[in-house]
């Protein structure tokens, strides 16, 4: 079973990786 430590850290760096894909897409064209 995976430790609650390693899915706030995968939450996290989803959110990142949105917030990167994102910024790119609203910035970016």
């Amino acid at each position: 079973m995976l430790s609650p430590d390693y899915n706030e850290a995968r939450r996290e760096h989803f959110h990142f990786n949105l917030k990167l894909i994102l910024g790119v897409s609203l910035t970016g064209d």
